[in-house]
């Protein structure tokens, strides 16, 4: 948890970091064992190799829970994906491009997609409380 930091530089490197380190907190932290016994228990099918985002979305669709898309937790894991994780090149230059011409600077972005994930946490969040008598 400590190593997620808002990047408060204009470097790429460091805004990049920052959405690996946020997305490995977040995304991977969820227990997807846990998720698929309450799918099992709605009785909505998945498939074993749907990734936690599908499951969730799947058990927001069932349950009537709008929206049914986690929209924040994409833009996260994409801008993982293609800034940090797995590739570069073009779509990174052209993300962060977009991101400072959006946003104005990295750390608004950050900011901004960060409000985007706490939406989605607090949809997700909902899912697994107990409704109050």
């Amino acid at each position: 948890m400590s190593r997620v930091t808002v990047p408060l530089t204009d470097s790429r490197d460091e805004w990049s970091q920052s959405f690996l380190d946020l997305s490995q907190l977040i995304v991977e932290g969820f227990e997807i064992d846990f998720i698929r016994a309450r799918l099992d228990a709605a009785k909505i099918t998945y498939e074993k190799q749907f990734g936690t985002m599908v499951l969730l979305e799947r058990l927001l669709s069932k349950l009537g829970q709008p929206p049914a898309r986690l929209e924040g937790l994409r833009t996260l894991q994409n801008l993982r994906n293609k800034t940090k994780g797995h590739v570069g090149g073009s779509d990174a230059d052209d993300l962060a491009q977009q991101a400072q011409m959006e946003h104005g600077s990295f750390t608004a972005h950050f900011q901004h997609v960060c409000g985007m994930v706490t939406g989605d946490l607090e949809t997700v969040e909902k899912l697994f409380t107990p409704a109050s008598p």
